[in-house]
């Protein structure tokens, strides 16, 4: 499966997580709401935004292809950007407690989950 930046949209982000279950909680019923899946990588693991979108085009073409190594696309991202197939490993991609510095992906595009 050939993806192209039309699949999904990356956007820069800084914001405050107090409670990573209570916000990644709150992430999953966002995306069961508008039939999207959210990524939130940690910018400061990533090498730079062609970074994140690498790790999210290798993510949809394995899940899509029916090869996934993880059960979401979310992790599929996930240790795709961190270069392991150890979901405990790939963690250090993702959101933290405090202060975040994000790239946060939308996939497919829906403009109503940046509002």
């Amino acid at each position: 499966m050939e993806t192209t930046r039309q699949d999904y949209e990356i956007r820069t982000a800084l914001f405050m997580v107090a409670d990573r279950g209570q916000f990644l909680l709150e992430l999953r019923r966002i995306m069961e709401t508008h039939d999207a899946t959210i990524i939130c990588f940690n910018a400061m693991s990533m090498a730079g935004l062609p970074h994140a979108h690498a790790a999210i085009a290798h993510a949809i073409r394995s899940f899509y292809s029916g090869s996934p190594i993880a059960k979401t696309l979310e992790m599929e991202a996930l240790l795709y950007a961190a270069g392991t197939r150890q979901c405990a490993d790939a963690g250090a991609f993702g959101i933290q407690e405090g202060e975040n510095r994000a790239y946060v992906c939308c996939c497919p595009p829906r403009m109503e989950i940046w509002d």
